[in-house]
């Protein structure tokens, strides 16, 4: 796929290829840098500005499966406070990104939905991004998708605080069911060893 990877990594048959979708500031570069440690030049947004600006594959080495590569493709930032043709003029890189990667013959696993849990309700043009992405994506990826909320407190203590994320996540799990089961409803808490259970999840997910 030529010049479309970064930091020396090209996607190949048989990797296991995730997209990371989300907002700014949802935590997707910070999932990536627990995921994928090793690649230290990852930048992590915040909701004032915008970390990624063009789509980054990355290898996962210590996600590694049997014989396949992890790879996990972070994206820009969607809904970052752009004008509506630049957020189109993003859209449309992500969709030649994925036209290219199947010209390349390389499948798309699945991707990863991110959403701060602080958050009192997903994106208003959630349907628009994950429309756009759902044409590119095997018709059966109702189980190649995975919402990953974000933003827990650590530790998880059973207070109203808590409680009303637990509240929100439930009401996540129906927004979702358009898209995937219940299940497709994880949470990250930013760890390696969270990280590495929300990538074997979506791949448990995609092989039903």
């Amino acid at each position: 796929m030529g010049g479309s990877s970064s930091k020396g990594v090209k996607p190949k048959a048989g990797d296991v290829i995730i997209l990371l979708i989300g907002p700014p500031g949802a935590g997707k570069s910070t999932f990536l840098k627990e995921a994928a440690p090793e690649a230290k030049d990852v930048k992590i947004g915040c909701t004032l500005a915008v970390g990624t600006e063009a789509v980054q594959p990355v290898e996962a080495p210590k996600l590694k499966l049997s014989k396949s590569r992890v790879i996990l493709v972070d994206t820009p930032a969607l809904n970052s406070g752009r004008t509506g043709n630049v957020e189109v003029d993003i859209l449309n890189h992500m969709q030649k990104w994925m036209s290219q990667a199947k010209n390349a013959n390389l499948k798309i696993t699945g991707l990863l939905y991110f959403h701060k849990i602080t958050d009192t309700r997903l994106n208003e043009s959630f349907s628009l991004h994950y429309g756009t992405l759902q044409a590119l994506l095997p018709s059966d990826d109702t189980h190649r998708a995975m919402l990953v909320t974000t933003m827990w407190p650590h530790p998880e203590v059973a207070d109203a605080r808590y409680q009303k994320y637990v509240n929100r996540e439930e009401a996540l799990q129906q927004r979702w069911q358009s898209i995937g089961p219940p299940d497709s409803v994880v949470r990250f808490r930013k760890t390696h060893v969270s990280a590495k259970e929300v990538v074997h999840g979506l791949l448990t997910l995609s092989n039903r």
